[in-house]
């Protein structure tokens, strides 16, 4: 009902405008740039354990991959972040926006606590590997293959679970944590959810691993150029040959015209008698 609404109101000359208006922006701003591919699709209700799972990948590969996959920082974060699935093909800065629309910054929360106090501060509310993200009322995970607990961690969040990340970890130490400071890259801009995402497409997921639908389009593309080859190449034979049988007709020398024939003269077989 509110995509037939949508359509409809595309059809008025205001929604016309308005659409217009929203493309050119996002061309403007370059979001529907393509930054990567995906060869599959990961969707925001599959459990973490599943391999298409979008909080699964989140945790698992692009957290750890913003680290340098150092197991010794790891990222608490709220079920709450992604918003959309990540579909199978051509990736574009539009898509990563979708997915991680909030673009909050990424704080050092608590430095070198044990194992076993992370998993006492969180080890109850940590959402189960096989459960959907999506039906916990306000499950944390935690980035990376699982906390032990004899190693020493550095706890990050996003600034909007910061507080009660620092306040979980206080309870659990039973110490007050110093301020948090701000996790910046090596170019030593401030790093945000969003931009660990776009970092991780275009390192990954580079276009030259063909997706499908673009393998299609490329050979659709050939079969086109392939169908105005052979076009171009039969009338270009028909040229030659037609400018050949020209040149050969104006160069034949004229025949002489055969000696008109004596109406009176017999034809062989002639059954006309002798006079």
């Amino acid at each position: 009902m509110l995509a037939g609404a949508v359509g409809n109101f595309d059809k008025t000359s205001d929604g016309s405008s308005l659409t217009d208006l929203i493309h050119q922006t996002q061309d403007d701003m370059g979001i529907e740039r393509v930054i990567g591919c995906s060869t599959r699709s990961y969707f925001i209700d599959q459990p973490l354990n599943a391999s298409n799972s979008l909080y699964g990948l989140y945790m698992r590969q692009v957290f750890p991959f913003a680290f340098e996959n150092n197991h010794s920082k790891v990222v608490v974060q709220s079920t709450g972040a992604l918003r959309y699935s990540l579909l199978r093909g051509e990736v574009t800065l539009d898509d990563v926006i979708a997915v991680s629309p909030f673009d909050d910054l990424i704080y050092l929360a608590a430095q070198n606590i044990v194992g076993i106090d992370v998993i006492e501060a969180f080890g109850g509310d940590l959402m189960q590997t096989d459960t959907n993200p999506r039906e916990q009322p306000f499950p944390f995970i935690i980035s990376g293959s699982g906390i032990e607990p004899h190693h020493i961690y550095d706890v990050y969040a996003a600034d909007f679970d910061l507080s009660e990340v620092r306040r979980r970890v206080q309870d659990s130490i039973g110490r007050t944590l110093e301020p948090s400071s701000l996790f910046k890259g090596n170019d030593g801009i401030a790093v945000t959810t969003s931009k660990i995402w776009q970092s991780f497409v275009i390192e990954h997921w580079p276009c030259s691993v063909v997706s499908p639908v673009r393998q299609l389009m490329h050979e659709s593309h050939n079969a086109t150029l392939f169908g105005y080859g052979s076009v171009l190449f039969s009338m270009f034979c028909l040229l030659v040959l037609t400018l050949l049988r020209k040149k050969i007709t104006r160069g034949r020398p004229s025949l002489p015209q055969e000696p008109e024939r004596n109406q009176s003269t017999r034809g062989y077989g002639s059954t006309d008698s002798l006079e």
